[in-house]
């Protein structure tokens, strides 16, 4: 999986080479002069030789109160960030530590203890194995290909290094829709597609931007148009969201209208602002995309549309639209 960071070649790395500088304990993984990585090696409490293998730096986010953002803001050596909307900010100190990508223990195997794997970490632990490391949504993340090996990797996950067998067993299980049941079930909504599609496909955007806002003003009863922002606000698209539901049936158009500002906080910025930049997208494309969102979270709300299928762990698994899950001693981890 890893035999480029296997625990021998390590070792013979700390018997080859003197620590880097000013260090006791610090060596390089490959050229001595990328000092970006390397790993350390320590003794674990149980007396376990182990190695920390080290990729960079990253930055670490700790969330602290309003009042010591305002005391360390503008101090030296000191980071300090504020996030979230103006009415309800959070606040954190950024310090800068070692990436770490993980452990190597002592008898060859590899755990997983990485803040995060992303594309530049993925190509550094691809060129240290013989396989290939890869971010695949479909996949349900962070996975590991090789020749003969598709293995999910999360935080925490301990492989040998040579033979890519896990420490630990797991299972992969997939969701396969049931055609029937999610025909059947889809019909209750084909009345709503269809009226949605026509009413919104045959206006320009001037006309949907008129009714749009009619029927928020009609439905939302109090919504200040002067708080419109233009990022996802969850309170906001629960609010229409649940508008739309009640009147899918009774008046379609309307629910689509609440629909789209819930999924597109674009659109509904658009309204309050009269800013023509959707005059260049076909209100079809917004259509569309409306309903592949809707779509997908309507199966995502009716588990009894699918079937779990289990994979064989290890083994090449297909790609899968609606999610793996991944158990490990009876409680499903999160890939990478």
């Amino acid at each position: 999986m890893l035999q480029n960071i296997a625990y021998q070649i390590l070792k013979d790395i700390t018997l080859a080479q003197k620590p880097y500088r000013g260090t006791h304990n610090r060596f390089p993984v490959g050229a001595r002069t990328q000092s970006n990585k390397y790993f350390l090696t320590e003794e674990r409490l149980n007396g376990e030789s182990i190695a920390r293998i080290i990729y960079g730096e990253r930055r670490q986010y700790t969330s602290i109160s309003k009042e010591l953002h305002n005391h360390l803001r503008g101090k030296i050596n000191v980071s300090v960030v504020q996030r979230g909307s103006p009415t309800e900010p959070t606040f954190y100190r950024i310090d800068t530590v070692p990436n770490e990508l993980g452990i190597v223990h002592e008898d060859n195997t590899i755990e997983f203890t990485a803040h995060h794997l992303n594309q530049g970490e993925n190509n550094i632990l691809t060129k240290w194995s013989n396989g290939f490391f890869k971010t695949s949504v479909r996949h349900g993340g962070v996975v590991y290909s090789g020749y003969e090996w598709l293995h999910p990797i999360w935080q925490g996950a301990r492989f040998n290094a040579e033979t890519a067998q896990p420490h630990t067993p797991y299972q992969v299980f997939g969701l396969r829709v049931k055609r029937k049941e999610a025909k059947d079930f889809f019909k209750l909504y084909e009345k709503f597609f269809t009226i949605a599609r026509t009413m919104s496909t045959a206006m320009d955007w001037d006309n949907f931007q008129s009714a749009g806002i009619e029927v928020i003003n009609q439905h939302i009863t109090g919504f200040d148009w002067e708080q419109v922002v233009n990022w996802y606000d969850d309170t906001r698209a629960s609010r229409f969201k649940a508008k739309a539901h009640e009147l899918k049936d009774i008046s379609p158009f309307d629910a689509y209208v609440l629909y789209l500002c819930a999924y597109n906080s674009n659109v509904i910025h658009r309204f309050a602002n009269g800013n023509s930049y959707y005059r260049e997208i076909s209100l079809h494309e917004l259509y569309l995309g409306f309903h592949r969102r809707v779509t997908q979270d309507l199966y995502k709300a009716t588990p009894e549309l699918f079937n779990h299928i289990e994979y064989e762990a290890g083994k090449k698994y297909p790609a899968n639209n609606w999610g793996i899950k991944v158990i490990v001693d009876g409680q499903q981890v999160k890939q990478y």
